[in-house]
């Protein structure tokens, strides 16, 4: 019980810090940690707060961790594939801009080019908007008991 505590604790704070640092600092975003790989360090702030953002769902609801209905089956499912897409953001990212910066162009190939930027577009709302409906349709459905 309390590791599980610490690592929530953690979890949020880096979702908080991450969600700071993406809204006010740009120059840090633009630091570049790796310079032969053109790695910024918005990719991995981006990462951490993907990753720290469900996974503090996922442990802030025990319901999620050992479903007992079906619906918070759904929602454990939802949310355990959301994590693993999470960790996952920085390799499809990669794969979708050709590089760690992720920056796409006009070009007409599909790596780094307007597609593969919808797409990468479509991932990153995603991965903030479904940890956020998971925990409002888990509450939702605890409170009218479902």
């Amino acid at each position: 019980m309390k590791h599980r505590k610490k690592l929530l604790f953690i979890t949020i704070s880096i979702t908080l810090i991450a969600t700071f640092l993406l809204i006010s600092s740009p120059t840090v975003l633009l630091y570049n940690l790796a310079s032969s790989y053109n790695f910024p360090a918005g990719t991995l702030i981006t990462w951490f707060g993907f990753m720290g953002l469900s996974l503090s769902v996922y442990l802030s609801v025990a319901n999620l961790r050992n479903p007992k209905n079906r619906f918070n089956k759904l929602l454990s499912y939802q949310i355990k594939t959301t994590i693993v897409i999470a960790a996952l953001w920085v390799v499809i990212s990669y794969l979708l801009a050709g590089k760690l910066s992720f920056t796409f162009t006009d070009k007409v190939e599909f790596q780094g080019g307007q597609l593969a930027m919808k797409i990468f577009w479509t991932i990153n709302y995603a991965l903030v908007i479904i940890p956020i409906l998971v925990l409002l349709c888990y509450w939702i459905l605890n409170k009218i008991k479902f």
